[in-house]
């Protein structure tokens, strides 16, 4: 399956709407994107996005990343990693 890969590049404040981080943590959408980088420069940002991480669990792996840069790689581990789980299946 061609799995999405996202970045998202957050350096300004984000207002979410009610329901926003149940939608992005549930498994609506883990048959379309395989994982998402969170680029943020902002520390607020970061700590909301670590809080999201750790309080929603959500179902599609996700990292937080002070640069874009860093964030390549482990996107390309991640699509290493379920092709690897694809093959053996």
């Amino acid at each position: 399956m061609d799995f999405k890969r996202i970045i998202w590049i957050m350096s300004t404040s984000v207002k979410s709407e009610k329901g926003v981080m149940d939608y992005f943590a549930g498994e609506a959408r883990t048959n379309r994107i395989l994982c998402e980088a969170f680029c943020i420069e902002n520390h607020l940002l970061k700590f909301t996005a670590n809080f999201y991480f750790k309080v929603k669990k959500p179902s599609i792996n996700g990292k937080v990343f002070d640069k874009i840069e860093d964030a390549f790689p482990w996107i390309d581990d991640q699509l290493k990693i379920s092709s690897s789980t694809q093959d053996v299946s």
